[in-house]
């Protein structure tokens, strides 16, 4: 039996939102912590998707033993230092697009999870859009 990877969220924006629906879909995910900067946004995200916990305070997810990956969706400005932070806690990660705003501030990130040995995947993932699903049904229909 595959092992259910808990996830904690940090960014509750837009973009989170079908990244939370889509956690939905993907056997052995669990989401259990949220956070932004806007405890409120948070707290939402707890209501609608469940988990065990909401939190303005993103060191709370890197210290959470029970966590196992992070996923990243703040705004370019930040990715890199909250990528850096997560990989040095032993967090796998996924980071919405973009990384960084430039090559420069990117480059740490990259070393950090090179070091760390933690997995790290970029947001281009439209598995579950429904944009796709429309698509995949309309493939067995023909």
């Amino acid at each position: 039996m595959a092992k259910t990877l808990k996830f904690g969220f940090i960014g509750c924006g837009g973009i989170a939102q079908v990244h939370a629906s889509n956690t939905q879909k993907i056997e052995n995910m669990e989401v259990i912590g949220w956070c932004d900067i806007v405890k409120e946004k948070a707290d939402n995200f707890l209501k609608r998707f469940g988990g065990e916990y909401a939190t303005a305070d993103a060191q709370q997810i890197f210290n959470d033993p029970n966590i196992d990956a992070v996923m990243i969706q703040t705004g370019e400005a930040h990715h890199p230092t909250l990528g850096i932070q997560a990989a040095k806690a032993g967090k796998h990660i996924f980071i919405e697009k973009p990384i960084a705003r430039t090559l420069e501030e990117a480059a740490p990130l990259v070393e950090a999870v090179n070091e760390a040995g933690v997995k790290f995947q970029l947001g281009f993932c439209f598995e579950y859009s429904p944009t796709i699903e429309r698509a995949k049904q309309m493939m067995r229909e023909t």
